[in-house]
């Protein structure tokens, strides 16, 4: 630990995971490419398997240094062996904390726990350490069957985890208000979705007659607005297609919606794609879509695929609710409805197929947006400003 300003802590699984991960992946690749010295470090392993070799110690995956404090990134099978992981690298974890040394030392902490962010606030005062919190959720605005104790967590983490920090990266203006309204003095810096420009111009574009939208299964509300809009904007000469990773019992559901609907021979799903797969299938799509729900959950959200969605260079078609109102405005560089309405969605869907080459020029203006607001290294630059780190590239 002794020889990096920056240890990335909270989340598990990296490099491997969803937004989360790819968020932290993404940060991380920014911090570094502004010359940060920083690593990440993942408590215990949770994948099943793990497609790379992991060496004892700190590992390299696309220039960034981790390391799983446990020793392995594999979840073992029993009870036993797991928690003895768990408690190895717990402690292992402080150790690494605690020996950290270095005139400029940053905790930046990701988890969707209170009681990491506990954990974390006691070992940087330990340390010495500066700790910042990425805020990327409001938890509490979360309509899902969750314990009483998970209930708890989510109210702690919303009111007094940006207290807890010493600086907060927020991923929308309401998560920043919410923070001005605990602790005006606080500082903080908005990072909304940033993603990595290169890995999608490495790509043609090969625009197909294909509405696409991306997201879990967890969704599965989202996913059948998708459906529903797309069997009402009467399009007969597109493909809807769906990437959906999630439950088994899900993907169940999702197959049997589909195979009620009048147009089911022109809806495809994808499941566990590689990224570069869809990377490809992003910038083949005449159209993609995100509509977000007016809830304070969307509303204090931003989902990462907007950004994935602004490098592809296709039209977004999208709601005016939340961060969409900050950065898109409907036939400039976005196709937006008014609300979260499926016949308003259907219009703009419907307008994308017939007009296929104001859709494209939509679709430029879009990924020029990407570019001045989420693009990775830009963002990295703003994070080393907001650390007082002054980078090796400067």
């Amino acid at each position: 630990m002794t020889n990096y300003t920056i240890a990335y802590m909270g989340t598990k699984g990296f490099p491997f995971g969803y937004a989360q991960i790819e968020r932290q992946k993404l940060i991380a690749k920014g911090l570094i490419q502004n010359g940060a010295e920083l690593i990440i470090v993942s408590r215990y392993g949770i994948h099943n398997s793990f497609p790379i070799q992991y060496e004892q110690g700190v590992n390299i995956y696309e220039g960034i240094p981790f390391v799983y404090s446990s020793g392995q990134p594999i979840r073992p099978g029993g009870m036993l062996k797991r928690t003895s992981l768990k408690i190895r690298g717990l402690l292992n974890e402080i150790r690494f904390v605690l020996q950290w040394k270095g005139d400029k030392r940053i905790m930046l902490v990701s988890t969707n726990y209170f009681r990491n962010i506990l954990f974390y606030r006691v070992l940087s005062s330990l340390s010495g350490s500066t700790l910042v919190v990425d805020n990327v959720e409001y938890w509490s605005s979360h309509k899902r069957k969750v314990s009483l104790l998970t209930k708890m967590d989510n109210f702690l983490y919303d009111r007094f985890s940006h207290r807890l920090a010493d600086k907060v990266i927020c991923i929308s203006d309401f998560l920043v208000k919410e923070v001005n309204r605990a602790d005006p003095s606080k500082l903080w810096i908005k990072i909304p979705c940033i993603v990595d420009y290169s890995v999608f111009d490495a790509l043609p574009v090969k625009r197909e007659k294909r509405i696409l939208y991306c997201g879990s299964l967890n969704y599965l509300e989202v996913i059948y607005f998708v459906i529903d809009a797309f069997e009402q904007s009467g399009i007969d000469d597109h493909t809807l297609t769906l990437v959906a990773n999630g439950s088994k019992e899900n993907s169940l559901l999702l197959q049997e919606r589909i195979q009620k609907s009048p147009v089911s021979d022109m809806i495809k799903v994808y499941q566990n794609m590689k990224y570069p797969e869809l990377v490809e299938l992003y910038k083949s799509s005449l159209a993609l879509v995100i509509p977000l729900r007016n809830s304070a959950q969307d509303v204090s959200r931003f989902p990462h695929k907007i950004g994935e969605y602004c490098a592809s260079s296709a039209a977004i078609i999208s709601t005016n609710i939340g961060e969409i109102k900050n950065y898109f405005t409907d036939g400039n560089n976005a196709l937006i409805a008014g609300d979260y309405n499926t016949a308003q969605v259907a219009a703009k869907m419907k307008y994308a197929a017939m007009y296929p080459d104001k859709a494209v020029e939509i679709g430029k203006h879009s990924y020029l947006t990407g570019k001045k607001y989420f693009e990775m290294n830009a963002l990295g630059k703003k994070l080393m400003e907001f650390f007082d780190l002054k980078g090796s590239t400067e």
